[in-house]
């Protein structure tokens, strides 16, 4: 673990070496990562340096008996060197002494398993969280062999007929100390029957060592994190955060505090690209989840069956939260009907039949998404779905319409792209779309017009009408004063384009390849102050005659 403990080594010292005021440096990371090995190696590396130590093992434990928080404070003022010991009375006394001793020498205190900034505060004196904070990281295929084999082998090395399956368990512990002792332990001088036999066992049950030190943390979340992450890990675990907030909202979770939450207490992590990681022992934990069934998720087999769906299955599932299929092979009746009052995210890529259910009423529904379906008009009635924020038709080519704008007042993000080659045109109410971030119609090849814009849809950032055959945008497209993409590459009716558009102030991208029938630019681009990419590529029309923006 040298590599881990170097790092906060250098932090250490660099802290040891300066200044008389009480600092902390906060070790974290998902349960099992070595964070009380990594402390302990740090302890006896440089426990020379400092006057005083003190090491108190197991805080959240102890803090949750009586006189917990009490008894701690007790063993910290006992071990931190006083010749005069003194038997504390209440918390409030302990938090005045301790912070005495701490300011009037040097001393080095180690607290393993904190999970509140009030036990912090009680036994440390300090008020919110570490001054300093060093995230371990997981292992990496090297350091995990090693680790493993030193307990499976009693050496670095896998030995001889061993390695592939030495590599298998690697990869299973996904660079978690803690599963590589447990499972190298587990190995020890056992022949290779019995570890095929117990990477099956490990396919199907997971190690109850493992999972029992993971659930120690998520035992300590409230009711609404342990139903944000138990949809996580089910269901939406590898997706950005940002719809997967609104999904979760939608069934009324406050999901960016559960979040938080959750990141905060390391079970997940939010990449760089915003996508939500989960390590895959935290989705296998066997936790108790809601007793009706709440979503379903159908991915694609490498050796397809055909799968029915039938009403009658789904008459049962009251609860349906969330139901997505990427699954080609689902036979449906023309009658096929599901329960869908709860429903807050459809997804269904491939979905059969030429409109959704009779009794579709998903009035929570946040996010539909049914690419490639075989989808002519969503639904026969009007409904009213003021939850929708997403709505994701593409590569549907037997599409014809949509309803109203007005049926779905709040929603952000629209995409007929690719192939929605049935498609007539929009509907005429889009100034009703006062959230719609981004709106997709490329490759949409019937619409001839786009809708007059009759206010200012201010929140729209990005509109794609790429393959059209729209002849010309209507002046009114300067009301979209928030526009910062628009493209529309291979528009092959298009002929000329309103000087209105040079009134798009907050434009960055005006994306133009490949118009052939486009004759002349409009002469006012110089006027569009936020431009900084104009692509032209394959036009052979006039350059206006004016400066264009560098």
């Amino acid at each position: 673990m040298s590599d881990h403990y170097s790092g906060l080594l250098l932090v250490v010292f660099d802290i040891s070496l300066g200044g008389r005021s009480v600092r902390t440096v906060g070790v974290y990371k998902l349960g099992g990562i070595g964070k009380t090995t990594i402390i302990t190696t740090l302890h006896n590396k440089i426990s020379n340096r400092f006057r005083s130590i003190s090491f108190l093992t197991n805080v959240r434990e102890e803090s949750t008996k009586d006189y917990g928080i009490l008894k701690l404070q007790q063993l910290l003022d006992d071990t931190l060197g006083v010749r005069r010991q003194l038997t504390l009375k209440n918390i409030h006394e302990g938090v005045k002494v301790i912070k005495d001793r701490l300011s009037s020498k040097k001393v080095l205190v180690f607290l393993d398993d904190i999970d509140d900034s009030r036990q912090l505060e009680h036994l440390v004196g300090k008020h919110s969280w570490f001054d300093y904070k060093y995230e371990v990281d997981k292992l990496n295929n090297v350091e995990a062999l090693q680790l493993f084999c030193s307990y499976a082998f009693k050496q670095h090395l896998p030995k001889k007929g061993y390695r592939d399956l030495s590599i298998h368990i690697v990869q299973y512990a996904d660079g978690l100390p803690l599963a590589l002792k447990v499972l190298g332990s587990l190995l020890f001088q056992k022949g290779v029957k019995d570890w095929k036999s117990e990477l099956k066992k490990l396919e199907q049950v997971p190690n109850m060592e493992i999972t029992n030190v993971l659930k120690i943390s998520y035992d300590g979340l409230d009711d609404t994190q342990k139903m944000i992450f138990f949809d996580i890990a089910c269901f939406l675990k590898g997706n950005n955060v940002e719809p997967v907030t609104t999904i979760l909202d939608g069934s009324e979770f406050n999901a960016e505090s559960g979040i938080n939450a959750l990141v905060d207490r390391c079970f997940i992590a939010i990449s760089k690209d915003k996508m939500i990681e989960m390590h895959d022992l935290l989705t296998q934990m066997e936790i108790r989840g809601p007793k009706k069934i709440e979503g379903i998720v159908l991915e694609n087999e490498s050796t397809p069956e055909q799968i029915k769906f039938t009403s009658e299955a789904f008459k049962r599932m009251t609860r349906l939260r969330l139901l997505a299929v990427n699954y080609k092979h689902v036979q449906l009746s023309k009658d096929f009907a599901f329960s869908c009052d709860d429903l807050t995210c459809l997804i269904w890529d491939g979905y059969s039949l030429a409109s959704l259910p009779s009794n579709f009423h998903a009035n929570n529904l946040v996010h539909l998404c049914l690419n490639n379906s075989n989808i002519k008009r969503l639904w026969k009635e009007n409904l009213c779905l003021k939850k929708l924020r997403l709505m994701d038709l593409s590569d549907s080519q037997q599409l014809i319409e949509i309803p109203g704008f007005s049926t779905m007042p709040n929603l952000e993000y629209l995409s007929l792209s690719s192939w929605c080659v049935s498609f007539e045109s929009l509907p005429g109410d889009i100034h009703k779309l006062k959230h719609l971030l981004l709106l997709h119609c490329n490759g949409c090849s019937k619409p001839t017009s786009f809708p007059e814009i009759k206010r200012n849809i201010g929140k729209l950032e990005d509109l794609r009408l790429d393959e059209t055959t729209i002849k010309e945008l209507p002046s009114s497209i300067e009301l979209l004063k928030g526009l910062r993409g628009l493209g529309l590459n291979d528009y092959k009716n298009l002929e000329s384009l309103s000087n209105s558009i040079c009134n798009l102030s907050s434009l960055t991208t005006l994306s133009l390849d490949g118009c052939s029938k486009l004759r002349r630019l409009p002469e006012n681009l110089e006027r569009m102050p936020c431009l900084e990419t104009l692509s032209l590529k394959l036009l052979g029309c006039q350059l206006p005659s004016r400066n264009i923006p560098q």
